[in-house]
Formats: structure tokens, sequence, C-alpha cells
């Protein structure tokens, strides 16, 4: 299960509310944001990505939210073009 998804379900049963904190993010952090993505909104990741210094939206072409599971080949793209042109520090 990817990452995202474990933050979403933690937050969701606890009651976390990460909003709170992700401005302590201060690494290179991308935010994949899929078109059609039903527990993320354009306006949510926009938020994250305002409190995070360096952070950087992509929203690929893929429409599903299931962008892990259904696009493999664009998801890892994606992050490896994120990778090759971050900075290393």
């Amino acid at each position: 299960m990817p990452l995202s998804v474990n933050f979403w379900l933690i937050s969701s049963m606890a009651k976390v509310d990460f909003r709170k904190s992700i401005n302590r993010i201060k690494c290179p952090a991308l935010i994949i944001k899929a078109r059609e993505d039903p527990f993320l909104s354009i306006a949510e990741a926009r938020d994250m990505a305002r409190v995070m210094p360096r952070a950087e939206i992509i929203i690929p072409e893929h429409q599903s939210h299931w962008l892990a599971s259904r696009g493999q080949k664009e998801l890892a793209k994606i992050m490896f073009d994120f990778i090759k042109g971050s900075p290393q520090n």
C-alpha cells in the first residue's frame, strides 16, 4: 500500500491533522495528484505545497486515484524525473 494511503488511513482513523506539522518537511517533496482522485482535491494539494518550501505538484495524465497500482510506468517516470532534477542537498 502506498505511503500516502497509509497516512490517509492513519489520519482518518486516529483523527490526526498533518496540516500542523507538514511545514517541517524541508527536503524536496513531490505531491502527485491524479485528476479524478476523490481523496485529494487540487486545493488540498496546493495547500500542502504552499507550506512545504520545496514541494512540487504533478498532475499526471492518469485519471484514477489508483495510480500506484494501475499506472506504474507513468508513476515511475514521474518519480525518476523528480529525483533526477532535485538538488542533492
